[in-house]
């Protein structure tokens, strides 16, 4: 049943441009108010799920539309996204509040507002809506642009700092960890450290006192 239920979710929410231009089409003709938004939304968290809240109750259909992992490379550099864009697509899909999610390779989501012609453009409240990619298209064809107020300390990069201090915790404490990896972590850039972290769950400290002790590895 679970299964079958997120097979459910990826046919019925995770749209090519090409599909989900039409399905809006549709939805306009139909009376039904479009609402768009669009980032990386890497590492999930509740800020985002407030912000995606308020954004649905602006309007009827929420899509947003999700930087590809190509796209966050050349904006963020090389060590971003932490997950990959299948995954956020698919956790943003599992969202009551998400209608649709689909995913575009450009640096901006221009072509894809362009596409879906919404009627609401909606970015965060640290946005000036003079500067909100597509605001002109939409307001041209007769739409609203809205920013809303983000949740104050939550962002993913916090979420990613405070792993890096974890981390340095560890290590700067004597953790037991064998010379190459503990150098490692000490020298190389935070987020490659961070990454080798979370993807690899420490398999690649060796050598390790617990180990030793015959409990494996954790």
């Amino acid at each position: 049943m679970r299964t079958s239920r997120a097979r459910s979710l990826r046919r019925t929410k995770i749209k090519s441009l090409k599909e989900l231009s039409k399905t809006a089409g549709k939805l306009k003709a139909a009376g039904k108010k479009i609402v768009f938004t669009n980032g990386c939304f890497d590492i999930l968290h509740y800020g985002h799920v407030q912000y995606l809240e308020k954004a649905k109750n602006s309007g009827d259909i929420l899509v947003v539309a999700i930087n590809s992992d190509s796209s966050i490379r050349r904006i963020k550099g090389k060590n971003r996204p932490i997950i990959s864009q299948r995954d956020r697509a698919r956790v943003l899909a599992g969202l009551e509040s998400v209608d649709f999610v689909v995913i575009f390779n450009q640096d901006t989501p221009l072509k894809t507002i362009q596409a879906i012609n919404p009627d609401i453009l909606i970015k965060g409240g640290d946005w000036s809506k003079d500067k909100i990619v597509g605001a002109d298209f939409v307001r041209n064809k007769g739409g609203k642009i809205t920013t809303v107020k983000l949740a104050a300390g939550r962002s993913t990069t916090n979420i990613i700092e405070k792993i890096k201090k974890i981390v340095g915790e560890n290590f700067g404490s004597g953790y037991p960890a064998d010379p190459l990896t503990k150098n490692f972590m000490q020298r190389r850039h935070a987020d490659a450290a961070v990454q080798e972290y979370i993807r690899h769950k420490w398999k690649t400290v060796t050598n390790l006192k617990t180990k030793q002790k015959g409990l494996g590895e954790f």
